[in-house]
């Protein structure tokens, strides 16, 4: 049995739309539409209900979709939820996982705010460019591609969500491309996560980029800076990644330099440090093209308390 099918049989704890469990992978192989919309939620989900009513029940919405899919929805235990999570890696519901005729996942789609036309929309937009993408790659071997388009290919993957694709793609980069984009990539993917790993990552991007010209100190900093503001540490530690680029890159990279400041302003201000904050905002001030400027001042008034 395949694996994303096996997924689905297990989930399923009795009868959906009139279909017994055991007869679901022959329904599957029958199906005559291009896919299968599975729609994962537990009971007691506000927001499951909510896309339930606003979406799934929209007769917008199911006639939209039955051109390209078929929707199950499976209704999760608190068990299933444990088993889901540790097997499968999906941690939160509601959600879409979106499989191709022949069991496959395709990729998963969480809640989205909008109304039932454009999420039907969203959905046979996401499958069609996952089929266009894989067809591509069916004709052309990743390996004897270009690097620009095996990076253009694999941020197609990532945005559409298609894991497994991201993943060879993944790994044909980085032995392929001497830059640093699949570097970063699986930089951001170890952050928090595995420390070692990422550090000895972070090492190898900074040797590979040292003069920042492919922007990739930039990178290492915000991103740092974004795990820090998770973790238990002072204001200064946690702007230590941006002030630090500033130091070392911020004459060099002008355009980048008033929004590094920005952005410890805008976390200052969030921590009520107003003399910090004021000071990297007057600091932006300079910095910043004649165009950013007045946005700025608003800045800088808001700060201080004046109209």
């Amino acid at each position: 049995m395949l694996r994303a099918l096996s997924f689905l049989l297990f989930l399923l704890s009795g009868p959906l739309f009139g279909l017994e469990t055991p007869r679901l992978a022959e329904y599957v192989q029958k199906n005559e539409k291009p896919a299968l919309l599975v729609f994962l939620s537990t009971e007691g989900c506000p927001w499951c209900d909510k896309l339930v009513v606003d979406i799934l029940d929209q007769e917008a919405f199911k006639a939209s979709i039955s051109e390209s899919f078929n929707l199950l929805r499976v209704y999760v235990s608190d068990v299933g939820k444990q088993e889901m999570s540790k097997k499968y890696h999906i941690d939160q519901v509601p959600i879409f996982v979106l499989i191709d005729k022949e069991g496959q996942e395709i990729t998963r789609i969480g809640y989205l705010p909008k109304n039932p036309t454009e999420m039907a929309d969203h959905l046979k937009g996401v499958f069609v460019r996952a089929q266009v993408l894989q067809e591509k790659l069916v004709q052309i071997d990743p390996k004897a591609m270009p690097i620009e388009i095996l990076r253009h290919y694999y941020t197609e993957a990532k945005t559409i969500g298609i894991k497994k694709l991201q993943e060879e793609l993944l790994a044909i980069g980085l032995k392929l491309d001497s830059s640093t984009f699949f570097l970063l990539e699986q930089y951001k993917r170890c952050l928090g996560v595995e420390k070692k790993k990422a550090k000895k990552l972070k090492e190898e991007i900074q040797t590979r980029d040292s003069h920042n010209k492919e922007g990739s100190q930039l990178q290492l900093a915000f991103l740092d800076f974004q795990v820090r503001q998770e973790e238990n540490m002072s204001l200064d530690q946690v702007i230590k990644p941006l002030t630090k680029y500033l130091k070392h890159f911020g004459e060099e990279d002008k355009d980048n330099r008033w929004k590094v400041e920005m952005a410890i302003t805008q976390y200052c201000f969030s921590k009520e440090n107003q003399q910090k904050a004021l000071e990297y905002a007057r600091k932006a001030l300079q910095d910043a093209p004649l165009e950013a400027q007045e946005e700025i001042h608003e800045a800088i008034r808001y700060i201080k308390g004046t109209p």
